[in-house]
């Protein structure tokens, strides 16, 4: 709580002064954006990418870190035009209830498909010879 100084020639002796807390403030998050950025792996039965998201926008501030700063695909699937979805989470004494998030996805995402390699079989069934 601050302070109040009253100055009206006689040292504010003529009033009594109570100071109240006003509870009706209001902090809004800081807003922040992270975008997904390409990626292109080969299948393999995962959404997990090696890339990480960027900031697109804002900051954080203080000693507010990224704990976890992650995207991954919609899907498992081999294809092309894939969305990848970045994925935030920060530690800011607050749960991250300090920042307001928006992801940023990306389409430019590529699976490939897993190469599949076949080795006949030789060996032929045969019925063993009678003796």
């Amino acid at each position: 709580m601050g302070a109040l100084a009253i100055h009206v020639g006689n040292g504010g002796n003529n009033y009594n002064v109570t100071m109240v807390n006003n509870t009706a403030g209001v902090t809004n998050p800081l807003p922040i954006s992270i975008a997904a950025v390409s990626n292109t792996k080969t299948y393999d039965g995962t959404t997990g990418t090696a890339a990480t998201p960027v900031l697109a926008s804002g900051s954080l501030v203080g000693g507010d870190t990224f704990t976890t700063l992650a995207e991954s695909y919609a899907a498992k699937n081999a294809g092309t035009n894939l969305t990848l979805t970045p994925l935030a989470v920060i530690n800011d004494s607050n749960s991250g209830n300090n920042y307001a998030v928006t992801a940023i996805t990306n389409t430019s995402g590529v699976i490939d498909k897993a190469a599949l390699l076949l080795i006949p079989n030789l060996c032929r069934c045969c019925t063993p010879l009678s003796r």
